[in-house]
């Protein structure tokens, strides 16, 4: 199902994908913060609880694991805006979001690709596998290093510091930086899954 499966509890049954879809996008229309959705994730399987608590991340599997699920997890979310023209606004209402639709909503909401979180991990991921296949594995570095811009990462990076400053980029230019940053994770993902 995707990002649900790894937040559902255990004594209920998950909403379905389109259920928190359909019911985001009402509280939002009755709230008055109108959302415009590029897309609605990706529908990808991510492993169980159980699953995930298993990973040995010491060991290069379990960390390539690790880095896989991190990448299907931000695939899985889906890309819009809103009408907060801030971070503190937006915060509040989250909490509201909590408060009167409940939890699964939330994730939903917040695993939003234009959130300035989602992309700072994925490029801290990204980081990641690249220090860690140079210290393995050079010939799958150096196509890691050709399919990772990293002057993606940097002028994300540079031009964001911090939440407030990414909050002043216009959509456009977020969205410019999500789709990079998402065809990136789909060619990480390829390579890392190939078969030898």
């Amino acid at each position: 199902m995707g990002f649900e499966e790894l937040n559902s509890s255990q004594d209920k049954a998950p909403k379905s994908r389109e259920e928190i879809i359909k019911e985001l996008k009402e509280f939002a229309e009755r709230e008055g913060n109108l959302l415009t959705f590029l897309d609605y994730g990706e529908d990808i399987s991510l492993p169980s609880r159980k699953e995930f608590d298993e990973y040995k991340f010491d060991e290069p599997a379990g960390l390539k694991n690790f880095v896989l699920f991190a990448l299907r997890s931000y695939l899985a979310g889906p890309t819009f805006t809103d009408t907060f023209t801030n971070h503190a606004d937006r915060t509040k209402w989250e909490l509201r979001i909590k408060d009167l639709m409940g939890e699964e909503l939330l994730d939903y909401y917040q695993s939003n690709k234009l959130g300035y979180n989602k992309c700072y991990a994925v490029i801290q991921i990204l980081t990641l596998i690249m220090e860690e296949t140079e210290k393995q594995d050079l010939d799958m570095q150096s196509r890691l290093a050709n399919v990772v811009k990293q002057e993606v990462a940097q002028k994300f990076l540079m031009s964001t510091s911090s939440v407030a400053e990414y909050n002043t980029l216009s959509n456009d230019d977020k969205i410019e930086i999500v789709n990079k940053l998402t065809q990136m994770v789909k060619d990480v993902i390829d390579l890392l899954t190939e078969k030898k």
